[in-house]
């Protein structure tokens, strides 16, 4: 966990920059020393020594994140990757692997911050080698770190939030303690959501953030990508508040990664409503074709393009509560009885030749699956992945009742 005098060994210059010779095949981390009075941080002169690490032949840029997935003295690096985001409470797809500063106010800016400041609480001398590195690095953490981030809503009026079709409009005050004290405010607007979920005590939401001047402050929400769609789970059922988040993390990470390409993420947070506590929710990216949530074809909602091979949102619903006027039928009973949904394109931007498109493709699938024994026109490394982590997580919806 230190530099012998007969390892290569280097100074950086002003900059930042260094060069190094590395001898080929040589599994030994990078060390970098941060000696005070000498190193920079913000163009101010660094107070405290400390010392960073990175994994043999991960990074050559050694920051505070790659000496976290060296803590971990986890030889798979995407899953060291994965320790380091559920040690800190970190989104899924936050991204360890950096090469920039973190952004102003955002997320990384504050975590990296945090452990700097305890990189520099256990000194110079700090064995990253040492099997008890990481609990040293942690007791020398800020409370900041892990206390949870507060959401304070007021709908217009202190209305109360009774439909789930019908938006109120709302403000919020976002604080993210590791970020900063003074919370982000916000406009925009919420209703109900949910199925079985809705009518109880604890409700969930879906939420939409206003595209103004306080939008434009936000680096990322909750260092999740920023977007302005998301819902509050209440997970009301689970006493543990944890089901959801494990699930939607695992979905995320480096052992799944093969089959599911995206899995929504989502992360803790204390909501207070018109002035009430209303709990710990799991605020989580909805489930929209858009670029960082499901990154697929748009398709054009012009009859005379005729574009019907694109992207599709599609759910099984017993309750069949989607579209169905006049010659617009969003919905579909396979013949096998599986009742369907056709939730993206809408009502409003499908033409006929996609829902006759998309309607025929499923059919056609489910009898290659139980007809011809063929499973050619599925995902079957996605599909085996969404199995096991439905059955791990006792998933009740996953038998194709609702909400799949």
């Amino acid at each position: 966990g230190r530099c012998d005098g007969d390892e290569p060994q280097t100074r950086s210059d002003a900059s930042g920059q260094y060069r190094i010779d590395i001898p080929k095949d040589s599994g030994l981390p990078l060390l970098a020393y941060i000696n005070a009075g000498e190193a920079q941080e913000s163009g101010q002169a660094v107070d405290a020594s400390y010392v960073m690490a990175s994994p043999s032949a991960y990074s050559s840029d050694i920051t505070p994140f790659t000496t976290l997935v060296r803590l971990t003295h986890e030889s798979n690096l995407p899953l060291a990757e994965d320790m380091v985001r559920s040690l800190l409470g970190l989104p899924p797809r936050f991204d360890i692997h950096v090469h920039a500063p973190a952004a102003p106010g955002s997320l990384a800016a504050g975590v990296v911050k945090s452990v700097v400041v305890a990189l520099k609480a256990v000194g110079r001398d700090f064995d990253v080698s040492s099997p008890g590195a990481w609990q040293q690095l942690a007791t020398a953490m800020a409370p900041s770190l892990t206390a949870l981030p507060i959401l304070r809503i007021e709908t217009a009026g202190r209305a109360p939030i009774v439909s789930k079709e019908v938006y109120l409009d709302a403000t919020y005050e976002l604080t993210v303690p590791i970020v900063s004290p003074d919370p982000v405010l916000l406009n925009g607007k919420i209703r109900g959501r949910g199925q079985s979920t809705w009518g109880h005590p604890k409700n969930p939401y879906k939420i939409q953030f206003k595209d103004d001047a306080g939008y434009a402050k936000l680096a990322d929400v909750l260092g999740m990508p920023k977007n302005r769609n998301w819902v509050l789970l209440a997970d009301y059922f689970d006493r543990s508040l944890q089901r959801n988040k494990v699930a939607l993390s695992l979905g995320s990470s480096s052992v799944f990664s093969d089959g599911l390409k995206w899995t929504p993420a989502g992360q803790h947070i204390e909501v207070h409503l018109n002035g009430d506590y209303v709990g710990v929710y799991l605020l989580t990216e909805d489930i929209r074709i858009a670029p960082g949530r499901l990154d697929i074809w748009k398709m054009s909602s012009d009859p005379a393009k005729n574009q019907v091979d694109g992207g599709y949102i599609v759910e099984v619903d017993f309750r069949l509560d989607c579209y169905n006027q006049g010659d617009l039928n969003l919905q579909l009973v396979t013949p096998w009885a599986v009742p369907i949904c056709v939730d993206t394109p809408d009502e409003e931007a499908i033409t006929q030749a996609q829902l006759a498109f998309i309607k025929g493709f499923i059919v056609g699938v489910e009898r290659d699956i139980y007809e011809l024994d063929k499973l050619d026109r599925i995902n079957l490394v996605s599909f085996v992945d969404w199995y096991l982590l439905s059955e791990l997580f006792r998933n009740v919806d996953s038998a194709f009742g609702s909400s799949v």
